[in-house]
């Protein structure tokens, strides 16, 4: 569903649930000695830190986590401003 179209429950849903997903399957990959790589690109915007949570989930010794920090130029007109 487009998020234009999904309620915000909905898309925080999907958005979870994609997570899990992925999540599940890097897990299982690096379980079965494949090197796994994810690239975490945090906003320092967000209200939920939801990257920073997933960091945390994504923790073990086959997985390799590169984490960049989004410039504040792209930060949405609707943000909250940082700092």
């Amino acid at each position: 569903m487009p998020a234009s179209k999904a309620s915000p429950k909905a898309w925080k849903d999907r958005c979870l649930a994609r997570d899990r997903a992925m999540g599940a399957a890097a897990m299982r990959a690096a379980d079965e000695g494949w090197d796994v790589s994810l690239l975490a690109v945090i906003a320092p915007w967000s209200r939920t830190h939801g990257t920073e949570y997933s960091m945390e989930f994504f923790q073990h010794p086959q997985i390799k986590i590169e984490a960049l920090v989004a410039p504040l130029a792209l930060r949405p007109a609707s943000a909250t401003p940082v700092g």
